[in-house]
Formats: structure tokens, C-alpha cells, sequence
């Protein structure tokens, strides 16, 4: 297995290239804070275009051709920083340059972080329908850092952690709603922790 990490991301050491997959709206919030934690001999960064309509064929094929150009190789990281469009693309790209190579998943949004970043779901749409291209690739590691939330409308929270607990009712190793504290003082990182093992279990 692979380890789900809630707010640990202090420092990463590569021995060899990074990418990092993110879209200009993310990395304007977050990139600068990640390069700094990040110890690598090159650092590559590619940019993708935000929205669901550009989860496709010709984004990967974007992707794909910047790791080409920027030589990178077998032992080579894929770093996915953005919410589930990016992680979905990040990752089918990482499974399927040069028959695989490590990836590294960094979701900035709830639903990103609680649902599309466990599980190693990867993939993007075409014409017939939603996520009918892709792989099963699990990721090296996931962070998890809720100081991305930051900025999450509180509805837009709620929304997602209803959608979550629903999935998962039938669930045995999902945590009763009872469980959660909204007061309590780590709320956020102890409910996305609950969450993030909860989505990771009843994915086995």
C-alpha cells in the first residue's frame, strides 16, 4: 500500500527529476510553497488548463510531450498539485510515461483529497462519457494539508462530507457522523484523516 499523509508535508528528496502537474489557479495559491519543501536536482513545471472540459486526450498528450522535452526518465516524479481533474491527469500521465514511474499526489480540494486522490483512480473523458480512458495506478504517497482548505466555503465543505458519508453508509469501517466535532480544535485535519481511511478502506 501506499501512505495517506494529513498535513506532513514538510520536506520531499528526490535523487532525480520532478514534474509537477498543477493548473496556473493552484499554483498561483500553492506552488511556491511546495518548491520550497521540495529537494530534487530539477524541478519541471506543467502547467494544465483549469476545468473539466480539458480533462482529456490532448491535455495528456500536452503533458506527455513537456516530460519528453524536459528528458525526464524511468526514475522520474510525477507530483500532482491541484484538486481531482489534475490529480486524474497527473496520474494516468505517470502511469503510462515510459510504462510507469512514481507519482506523488497533492490535493488541494476536499473532494480531491477525500475521494479521487485514494484509490488510484486515474483517467479522462472523451466523447462517450467520463473517465472511460484510464488506469488503475496507485500513487507513492498522498498528502493531505488542509491548510489548503483555507480558503473552502463552508457549504461547499459540508456538501462534500455529506456526499462522502453517504457513499460510505454501508461502509463498516466508516466512522458514525456523531464522531465529528466541528467545534473541536483540529476539526478539519482529524475529519479529512477519518475521511481520507474511511474512502482508502472501502476502496480495498
Amino acid at each position: 500500500g501506499y501512505g495517506v499523509y494529513i498535513n506532513e508535508l514538510k520536506e520531499l528528496k528526490f535523487g532525480a527529476k520532478v514534474a509537477i502537474v498543477t493548473n496556473a489557479k493552484v499554483g498561483g495559491l500553492y506552488l511556491q510553497n511546495l518548491l520550497s519543501r521540495i529537494d530534487c536536482p530539477q524541478k519541471f513545471i506543467i502547467s494544465v488548463p483549469d476545468g473539466e472540459e480539458y480533462k482529456n486526450m490532448q491535455t495528456i498528450e500536452s503533458i506527455l510531450e513537456q516530460l519528453f522535452v524536459s528528458r525526464l526518465d524511468r526514475s522520474s516524479v510525477i507530483i500532482a498539485l491541484g484538486g481531482g481533474v489534475v490529480s486524474d491527469m497527473a496520474g494516468f500521465a505517470a502511469s503510462i510515461f515510459e510504462r510507469g514511474i512514481k507519482f506523488i499526489n497533492i490535493p488541494t480540494t476536499l473532494l480531491a483529497q477525500v475521494d479521487a486522490s485514494v484509490g488510484g483512480k486515474t483517467g479522462v473523458n472523451n466523447k462517450f462519457g467520463k473517465n472511460l480512458i484510464g488506469s488503475f495506478y496507485q500513487p507513492n504517497a498522498v498528502y493531505c494539508e488542509t491548510e489548503f482548505l483555507k480558503t473552502l466555503e463552508k457549504l461547499t465543505a459540508l456538501l462534500v462530507i455529506l456526499r462522502i458519508i453517504d457513499q460510505n453508509r454501508q461502509n463498516l469501517w466508516c466512522p458514525p457522523w456523531s464522531q465529528f466535532d466541528p467545534q473541536g480544535k483540529n476539526s478539519l485535519p482529524l475529519l479529512v484523516g477519518q475521511l481520507v481511511r474511511c474512502q482508502k478502506q472501502a476502496m480495498r
